[in-house]
Protein backbone atom coordinates (compact mmCIF):
# COMPACT_ATOMS: atom_id res chain seq x y z
CA UNK A 1 0.00 0.00 0.00
CA UNK A 2 2.63 2.69 0.66
CA UNK A 3 4.95 1.82 -1.96
CA UNK A 4 2.18 2.50 -4.03
CA UNK A 5 1.20 5.54 -2.50
CA UNK A 6 4.84 7.03 -2.96
CA UNK A 7 5.15 5.92 -6.38
CA UNK A 8 1.52 7.53 -7.12
CA UNK A 9 3.10 11.21 -5.18
CA UNK A 10 5.52 11.03 -7.05
CA UNK A 11 4.39 10.31 -10.30
CA UNK A 12 1.98 13.31 -9.66
CA UNK A 13 4.90 15.52 -8.52
CA UNK A 14 7.11 15.50 -11.50
CA UNK A 15 4.43 14.62 -14.79
CA UNK A 16 6.89 14.96 -16.75
CA UNK A 17 9.19 11.58 -16.92
CA UNK A 18 9.63 9.00 -14.42
CA UNK A 19 9.25 9.84 -11.16
CA UNK A 20 12.26 10.57 -8.85
CA UNK A 21 11.49 8.04 -6.02
CA UNK A 22 14.91 8.70 -4.03
CA UNK A 23 13.99 12.39 -4.50
CA UNK A 24 10.54 11.93 -2.84
CA UNK A 25 11.91 9.88 -0.03
CA UNK A 26 14.83 11.84 1.03
CA UNK A 27 11.87 14.94 1.42
CA UNK A 28 10.32 12.59 3.40
CA UNK A 29 13.54 11.82 5.62
CA UNK A 30 14.69 15.60 5.82
CA UNK A 31 11.08 16.92 6.90
CA UNK A 32 9.39 14.05 8.04
CA UNK A 33 11.70 14.15 11.24
CA UNK A 34 10.41 17.62 11.99
CA UNK A 35 6.72 17.02 11.77
CA UNK A 36 7.14 13.79 14.08
CA UNK A 37 8.67 16.09 16.38
CA UNK A 38 5.99 19.02 16.17
CA UNK A 39 3.62 16.23 16.42
CA UNK A 40 4.88 14.82 19.66
CA UNK A 41 4.89 18.17 20.84
CA UNK A 42 1.89 18.99 20.37
CA UNK A 43 0.23 16.04 21.77
CA UNK A 44 2.12 16.13 24.75
CA UNK A 45 4.43 13.16 24.73
CA UNK A 46 8.42 15.29 24.05
CA UNK A 47 7.66 18.45 26.41
CA UNK A 48 10.07 21.45 26.70
CA UNK A 49 12.92 21.83 29.49
CA UNK A 50 11.07 25.22 30.59
CA UNK A 51 7.21 23.68 30.70
CA UNK A 52 8.98 20.74 32.70
CA UNK A 53 10.66 22.59 35.39
CA UNK A 54 7.43 25.17 35.66
CA UNK A 55 5.15 22.63 36.09
CA UNK A 56 7.63 19.95 38.84
CA UNK A 57 8.27 23.57 40.89
CA UNK A 58 4.17 24.07 40.47
CA UNK A 59 4.00 20.26 41.87
CA UNK A 60 6.44 20.68 44.81
CA UNK A 61 4.44 23.97 45.63
CA UNK A 62 1.10 22.28 45.94
CA UNK A 63 2.75 19.46 47.78
CA UNK A 64 3.97 21.92 50.25
CA UNK A 65 0.88 23.57 50.90
CA UNK A 66 -0.90 20.19 50.80
CA UNK A 67 1.66 18.96 54.10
Amino acid sequence: MIPELIWVIAAAEEASGGPDIGKLLGTFVQYGMVGVFALLMVLGIVVPKWAMTALTTEKDNWRTAFE
